[in-house]
């Protein structure tokens, strides 16, 4: 990875005729703190800004038709299509999604619903004091969610990984899998752009209780209670990192609020793809 510039040289230097830029616009854009920067435009990065000459690779070899079609409808304009080669696949344990066991349809998704209460704590590093989230109730649940993959359905620990926004929560579930459970790997979503795992577990962390949640809210109301989360490229990014199940643990009150996650819940409302924490993971 390098800034802009450096990605000039080379282009501008080699004498080449013909330069190929390869990338996916629609996921992580660009890490910008300046706001002088972020107005003048340097958030959009140079293929973003050729993205309309573009040709779209159709063919996708990663995810479940199941996972991939939420993504493809509202981030690739429904053109992104499951290779057959996807559907050879083994299945995907039969008790653990709740459409299988409901409607015996082939959906491995599933959003489970918690309303645990977030916490704010000070990450030191040896560059700054950052502020990160955890949220107890949902680790407990991750966890419980993992184990139970691993123990009653038999997957491979290592292939299962745990993916949050936010480092403090990140942090809290590696100490609760710590020991027997080390070989689940647990990250942020930013940080596994790229890479792709069987079972992908995602705590999203922001909560708040119903009665708290402004019926009508404003964007900075949204942007203080949801923060890292409307990041609609973030959010592609963690939809499309599983290639044989998605599980996402959140609390779809709050998470309503935002367009593209109401879309999301109500995706998977439709689908018989939404439970509550009482949803037999024992």
């Amino acid at each position: 990875m390098c800034l802009e510039p450096e990605s000039l040289v080379p282009i501008t230097s080699s004498g080449a005729r013909q330069v190929v830029l390869i990338g996916d616009h629609k996921q992580l854009q660009p890490v910008i703190q300046d706001q002088v920067a972020k107005a003048l435009g340097l958030s959009v990065s140079m293929f973003e800004r050729h993205s309309k000459r573009a040709r779209m690779l159709q063919l996708q070899y990663r995810m479940h038709k199941g996972i991939c079609e939420f993504p493809s409808k509202e981030f690739y304009d429904d053109k992104l299509q499951t290779a057959k080669v996807v559907n050879s696949r083994p299945p995907t344990p039969v008790s653990f999604w709740p459409a299988l066991v409901r409607r015996n349809r082939d959906l491995p998704i599933v959003f489970c619903h918690v309303e645990g209460q977030e916490e704010s704590s000070v990450i030191t590093t040896s560059e700054s004091n950052q502020e990160s989230k955890r949220n107890m109730k949902e680790v407990r649940k991750v966890v419980q969610v993992a184990k139970y993959l691993v123990n009653r359905d038999s997957v491979r620990k290592s292939d299962v990984v745990i993916l949050s926004p936010y480092r403090e929560q990140r942090s809290k579930i590696s100490e609760l899998l710590r020991g027997a459970y080390d070989d689940i790997h647990v990250t942020t979503i930013t940080k596994s752009q790229g890479s792709e795992w069987d079972y992908v577990i995602m705590s999203l962390v922001r909560s708040l209780k119903k009665e708290e949640i402004d019926p009508e809210p404003s964007l900075s109301w949204l942007g203080e209670h949801l923060g890292f989360l409307r990041d609609e490229h973030q959010m592609n990014v963690g939809l499309t990192r599983a290639r044989r199940g998605l599980c996402i643990i959140g609390n779809k009150n709050l998470l309503g609020m935002d367009e593209m996650w109401s879309k999301l819940i109500e995706h998977y409302e439709n689908n018989h793809c939404l439970v509550d924490e009482s949803w037999p993971w024992t």
